[in-house]
């Protein structure tokens, strides 16, 4: 896939630069996307290790344990917005 230079016409069709339309939004997708990878690698390299001092089956727990709290994070770092009505247990869910 090739990288959309920032002042060519934005892929979306909007007729815009690409800087104007659409760059900061994939921008900000790209750096949200860096926390729950740094935590899944510091999971993967601290499996390698158990792996290493302890033992194989506690590695493969411990890989995967740091890729489930990834995926939580990155799940739910982003809550819905609640309905305006003063209550945060109330989240607006589109309906």
């Amino acid at each position: 896939m090739a990288k959309t230079g920032r002042n060519a016409p934005c892929p979306c069709g909007s007729g815009k630069k690409y800087k104007v339309c659409h760059m900061k939004e994939e921008q900000a997708v790209a750096k949200d996307m860096k926390v729950p990878a740094a935590i899944a690698m510091v999971g993967a390299v601290a499996g390698i290790g158990t792996a290493v001092a302890v033992s194989f089956k506690m590695g493969v727990v411990v890989a995967a344990l740091g890729l489930l709290v990834a995926g939580a994070f990155a799940a739910f770092r982003d809550p819905p917005e609640s309905r305006g009505d003063g209550n945060p247990a109330s989240i607006n869910f589109g309906q």
